[in-house]
């Protein structure tokens, strides 16, 4: 998929305008426009503005796919690094968090915290939700 493939999904599927995502960006709407287009590129620090706009890695924003998985024997591994979580508790949680959109911003947070704390963290964001079948 491509950059502008890509950038045109993360807006729509966050139900943003051109206009709304342009703002938040400190861009024009039609210099937005351009880059969902095709006909324009944005520098490594727009890059890196979008992504954290939309949460995602610059690797997704840019081909579309993830290169985030989990060995469930030992640690979470993303671009052949390990050693991001050694309890596979936390590991399976994790991938948990970063396959769920509405959650992937707890990914920054994560990487140091028990299992216990990032169950707290997610009740807490799916009861702010209102998505937590529990309450």
């Amino acid at each position: 998929m491509k950059f502008s493939e890509v950038l045109k999904k993360l807006r729509k599927d966050r139900g943003m305008t051109q206009a709304d995502a342009a703002k938040a960006l400190g861009i024009s709407r039609s210099t937005f426009g351009m880059y969902e287009q095709g006909n324009r590129q944005p520098d490594f620090e727009t890059e890196e503005k979008i992504a954290d706009l939309f949460n995602v890695s610059l690797d997704y924003l840019r081909t579309g796919e993830n290169n985030f998985h989990i060995d469930h024997n030992t640690t979470v591994h993303t671009d052949g690094q390990s050693g991001w979580y050694l309890d596979p508790e936390a590991a399976r949680m994790a991938q948990e968090i970063f396959d769920d959109p509405n959650l992937r911003i707890l990914m920054d947070s994560s990487r140091n915290l028990s299992p216990e704390d990032i169950k707290i963290l997610v009740d807490m964001a799916t009861r702010m939700k209102g998505t937590n079948p529990d309450g």
